[in-house]
């Protein structure tokens, strides 16, 4: 592949410009030694002593500090030249580490053009890093001209470099360019790696492009390299957004038997989207599955799921649900409990309703007002008003307000059977605190 021409070029180094002020600035106290000290270093940089005569002297040899080599190196670098005599190609490759290390990547790459002018190649690895803090700091196109201005230069990328340039072409949306690369890669004898794959197929998925992410997919099963859990689980994430989901169940299934074990924002994403679409059967059988791997859905969506199962009336598979998620470490929280006190209550099976608010405040949750609520519309449902009553005094001893729905259920309940006088009473007290039907 034909390197590009950079779109826009980094500006021409200006060294007494480019670099951050001293990130290591000697105490008041010591600022005229400092000045003295580093005016001796600048000294042996543009005379003929040598550096080995120079740190023979204790006073510089014990004295030396970082702010002083990156003084003289201000003060010498409009001479690449005298920059040589200072730094070796050891020197300058510490030096520009050291600036990534310290999130100075712009000082980095002056040093990296000053290398080439005193034509020194950097290390690969040091080239990479440099491409990987451009990154972090969201310099996706310096990335791209970083890459084709050091490449031209005589550097060989490896694996890593391609994959920082392909994490940058994904970010700009240059998926085409971002493949091209990959393939010029190859054609250069770089064998790519599963993870410059994973990069794009992320890049496509978090674009909206998950199906042609599978294309990228299946393009690599067709070769030497093999998908591993995170292109399935990228996948999956990326289907389950654009509501593919038959697509995400059926790499899900291909997952279980490769024997990987998908992670829990993976399956919990395709249990809610079967869900939502309706397909409550398959998102229960989904945490089955997983569950025998050991991975659950979050709270947030087991407690969704069982709502449904309540909801298309199969209560016992959410209560086996709901003791399943118990046994594998995923403790129910007072929604959870609320929703199977709700289902059952409305099926009149209140003793089973009552026994899972005993369960709630065994397990030391604070019971709310929707379990009692539930519970008081039940028992006036069907006609039992002294547990109604009962369940009412108790959340009220417990500092939980009624609302109203709490009375008016009480309120139905008393109309039903014939006691007008509680009926009004409750009324009266739920208007006298401003809750209106």
């Amino acid at each position: 592949m034909k390197l590009r021409r950079p779109r826009r070029p980094l500006p021409g180094p200006n060294f007494s410009i480019k670099l951050a002020p001293v990130s290591t600035i000697a105490s008041a106290e010591y600022h005229d030694n400092d000045e003295k000290f580093i005016a001796i270093l600048r000294d042996i940089v543009r005379g003929k002593q040598s550096w080995k005569v120079a740190f023979s002297n204790t006073f510089i040899s014990d004295n030396l500090r970082v702010h002083h080599v990156e003084n003289v190196l201000v003060q010498t670098l409009d001479d690449p030249r005298l920059a040589l005599r200072f730094f070796n190609f050891l020197g300058f490759d510490l030096l520009i580490q050291a600036y990534v290390q310290n999130n100075r990547v712009l000082d980095a790459i002056v040093i990296l053009r000053l290398m080439r002018e005193c034509r020194l190649l950097p290390e690969v690895r040091t080239f990479s890093a440099v491409l990987n803090a451009l990154i972090r700091s969201r310099r996706f196109s310096m990335v791209l001209d970083l890459f084709v201005e050091t490449v031209n230069s005589g550097v060989q990328p490896d694996v890593y470099t391609y994959t920082a340039v392909v994490r940058s072409l994904c970010e700009l949306k240059d998926f085409d360019m971002a493949r091209e690369m990959i393939r010029s890669m190859e054609s250069n004898g770089c064998e790519p790696t599963v993870v410059i794959y994973n990069v794009l197929i992320h890049g496509l998925c978090k674009n909206h492009k998950a199906l042609e992410a599978v294309e990228v997919k299946n393009l690599l099963g067709s070769g030497a390299l093999k998908s591993d859990v995170v292109t399935y689980c990228t996948l999956v994430l990326g289907l389950c957004k654009v509501q593919e989901f038959d697509v995400a169940q059926e790499l899900m299934s291909e997952m279980f038997e490769l024997g990987f074990v998908p992670s829990e924002a993976a399956v919990s994403c395709l249990v809610e989207g079967l869900r939502r679409k309706g397909n409550v059967v398959d998102a229960h059988d989904l945490v089955n599955k997983a569950g025998k791997l050991g991975v659950l859905p979050n709270l947030f969506v087991y407690n969704a799921l069982i709502n449904s199962l309540c909801k298309d009336g199969k209560l016992e598979e959410a209560e086996l649900l709901f003791t399943s998620m118990g046994k594998q470490g995923l403790l129910p929280n007072d929604v959870t409990y609320s929703v199977m006190i709700d289902s059952f209550c409305k099926r009149g099976k209140l003793d089973i309703a009552s026994s899972f608010l005993g369960k709630m405040t065994e397990a030391g949750l604070k019971a709310t007002v929707f379990p009692y609520n539930s519970l008081i519309s039940g028992h006036c449902k069907f006609g039992n008003l002294s547990m109604a009553e009962t369940l009412f005094n108790s959340m009220i001893k417990k500092g939980l307000a009624p609302t109203v729905i709490t009375y008016t259920s009480l309120i139905s309940g008393y109309c039903r059977e014939g006691e007008l006088h509680k009926a009004f009473r409750l009324y009266h007290e739920m208007t006298g605190k401003g809750i209106s039907c």
